[in-house]
């Protein structure tokens, strides 16, 4: 399910190229360990994988797509306790895969270091002015999504 990089695009070739190199460095490994952990999760028991989950009010649990193989349980008899339940089956690894697959084509788009100009948003690679700044925009509003992650830079944003 592992989603391959566009030929060209490769993190040798940021580094080589783009001021932004850093950033999407950062950016394409996060993306790999959202891959590694959406795709550890798809794993049954018996070596099957199942992207999917869904909740079973009746079985108060969070399940794998067409099993009996419970993800995540808890006391979700209160109707209170329910929007858990129901959020981390709509998070399931095959949306976790998708996001990871929609951000690596805005990063491709975004970057293109062939022509060191983003076609994405038009971006340039030229002197930082006051109407331009230093990072493509998208890049850098993507980066927030792993603030948290102990290598984000807060300059990056």
């Amino acid at each position: 399910m592992s989603e391959a990089r566009v030929p060209g695009h490769s993190r040798q070739h940021h580094e080589a190229t783009s001021p932004d190199a850093e950033l999407v460095a950062f950016l394409l490994d996060r993306l790999d360990e959202e891959r590694t952990a959406a795709e550890a999760a798809t794993r049954t028991p018996d070596g099957d994988r199942i992207p999917g989950w869904y909740w079973s009010s009746a079985g108060e649990a969070v399940f794998l797509d067409g099993t009996a193989t419970c993800v995540a349980s808890g006391p979700w008899k209160q109707p209170a306790h329910r929007p858990w339940a129901r959020h981390i089956a709509r998070w399931d690894p095959r949306r976790a895969l998708l996001t990871c697959s929609l951000l690596q084509q805005l990063i491709d788009q975004h970057r293109q270091p062939a022509t060191d100009h983003c076609t994405g948003c038009g971006h340039t690679n030229a002197p930082m002015t006051e109407q331009r700044p230093a990072r493509c925009s998208t890049l850098r509003d993507m980066a927030r999504l792993f603030d948290v992650h102990p290598d984000y830079r807060s300059e990056w944003v």
